[in-house]
């Protein structure tokens, strides 16, 4: 306990005396050769120009918040005034490119610096003279993390809006992960240097990038919050929360003239490493306890984050680099990593789904069939008729209605079991005339249904007379002989309708009963 309490002490000592400090900007090394003198609302520096160097002809600095004169001899080659497109308690900061003069004598290079503020006066970073061809690959080099970051976030949008669409889960996550890669393609936009050639609006870009700096860190542990259990959920709110207080905090100072988002940071880059870290055991317990592989995903991820975002803070206030630059939008590919796997998670949990759903409706159909078929003679009963014809597509087809003869007597006089014979022996000799393109259903007790698809009425007739015959000559049973009674009747188009086609063939059928049985009538 007494060490943490030693431990804090430190680390809200480090950062009061941190903040005491102007966060605006740093001040240039300025070689030896160079002549540093102060004015009133500034400071100004000097150098002697030598014609022996004609290549070192390009001056590149960085300023904020000043305005910027320079002049070789008595020529003035730049002037820079500060426009009023100051933002909150920020200008921006503005990059200058100066060409100088081609000279044949020695001359004096004289830079001036002035501005409102006196805690901007010789606050500049970057001050360099050397060829044109190295200044400007200053500008670039220093846009490189941003360049190579915005391609990555732009390919993980377009995967992830295209998957969005597609699947039924995870939504959530899918929208906060899109607005984490915009945060990030935005934060690479507004530090780079080259979008100043074609908006020249470094106040605004300032603001945008501090915005999106504090919003960064509650995007994305919003999107570790969307992966966890409830359990962890609960645990990690409270680390959003403190960097949602943050940023609200910097901003509302902002508004009362403080500059809290400078000021801020100190406090940002100190609270990374330990919540982070509080998040990464989260993680690692949801991915041990819960086997969580969202969690597992997502440790390499948030870790990169973490440690590369605390780089970036060390290199913003420690020289660790000739320029200040971030380089957490690079983190961007380590996201890459977790959206390949999150999309093959999902993949493999949709295919499993489907598969699953494709198991219960092959079981319903099953079932549906088992429902539909008549256990006694194995033809599909009457329902299955109903829903048959609800659900044909044939313009042209007849149906064949056929009734065994005398089979209440059968069922009286020999009994139930001999009539259960008879409609087994009845069905399966019925069946072996027919060819796939037939449906064959029992229509109710004695009854039974044939559907002719596209058959003529002559080789419908046929089939009829074929199966009446093979009835007659069967052996079904030995104590007496089985007949069918026939009707047949035709669709007649689109004029016709289901009813009165059963009402032909069952008058088709009454008239063979009427004419002695054992023979075959259409309408």
């Amino acid at each position: 306990m007494k060490r943490a309490v030693t431990l804090a002490i430190r680390l809200l000592f480090f950062f009061l005396s941190a903040v005491s400090q102007p966060a605006t900007g740093e001040l240039a090394a300025i070689q030896d050769d160079w002549h540093y003198r102060s004015f009133e609302n500034g400071v100004g520096f000097s150098v002697m120009l030598s014609p022996d160097e004609p290549g070192k002809d390009t001056l590149f600095f960085q300023t904020s918040g000043q305005n910027v004169r320079i002049s070789v001899g008595n020529q003035l080659i730049y002037a820079q005034e500060q426009q009023e497109d100051r933002l909150l308690t920020s200008y921006g900061r503005r990059w200058h490119l100066v060409k100088l003069p081609k000279i044949t004598q020695p001359e004096q290079l004289q830079v001036e610096l002035w501005g409102e503020r006196s805690f901007d006066w010789g606050c500049f970073s970057e001050f360099s003279l050397d060829t044109a061809k190295v200044q400007a690959g200053k500008v670039f080099l220093y846009d490189l993390p941003y360049v190579l970051s915005l391609p990555g976030a732009l390919l993980l949008t377009l995967i992830i809006l295209m998957y969005y669409f597609q699947q039924a889960a995870w939504k959530q996550l899918d929208i906060s992960l899109l607005g984490l890669l915009l945060l990030m393609s935005v934060l690479s936009i507004s530090l780079s240097h080259t979008v100043q050639l074609f908006f020249d609006w470094p106040a605004w870009w300032w603001l945008i990038s501090q915005v999106v700096i504090y919003l960064l860190p509650v995007m994305g542990n919003f999107v570790l919050y969307q992966i966890v259990e409830p359990e962890f959920k609960r645990k990690i709110c409270p680390v959003i929360g403190i960097y949602a207080i943050l940023a609200l905090s910097a901003f509302v100072l902002e508004l009362f003239g403080w500059p809290g988002f400078s000021y801020g940071l100190y406090l940002y880059y100190l609270l990374i490493v330990p919540c982070q870290f509080y998040v990464l055991g989260c993680l690692l317990l949801s991915a041990r306890k819960y086997q969580n592989h969202y969690s597992r995903y997502a440790m390499g991820p948030m870790l990169s984050f973490c440690l590369v975002g605390a780089l970036d803070g060390v290199n913003q206030f420690l020289p660790l680099m000739p320029w200040k630059t971030y380089l957490v939008p690079v983190c961007v590919y380590f996201l890459a990593a977790f959206v390949v796997c999150m999309l093959r998670e999902q993949l493999l949990r949709e295919r499993k789904m489907q598969e699953h759903a494709n198991k219960l409706e092959y079981e319903i159909a099953l079932a549906i069939e088992k429902s539909e078929l008549d256990t006694l003679t194995g033809c599909r009963n009457r329902t299955a008729f109903d829903r048959f014809m609800q659900q044909r597509h044939e313009e042209k087809f007849s149906m064949i209605m056929l009734d065994i003869d005398y089979f209440k007597e059968v069922n009286d006089r020999l009994g139930h079991d001999s009539g259960d014979k008879v409609l087994r022996k009845f069905s399966l000799l019925v069946r072996e005339k027919l060819d796939k393109n037939h449906c064959f259903f029992r229509w109710g007790g004695e009854e039974f249904v044939v559907y002719c698809p596209d058959d003529e009425e002559a080789a419908v007739l046929a089939l009829a007379e074929n199966i009446r015959q093979s009835v007659e000559q069967a052996e079904i049973l030995p104590e007496r002989q089985i007949t069918v009674s026939i009707g047949v009747a035709h669709w007649h188009g689109d004029a016709d309708s289901d009813i009165d086609l059963f009402r032909r063939m069952d008058d088709a059928l009454y008239r063979a009963k009427h004419e002695g049985r054992n023979c075959v009538m259409q309408e």
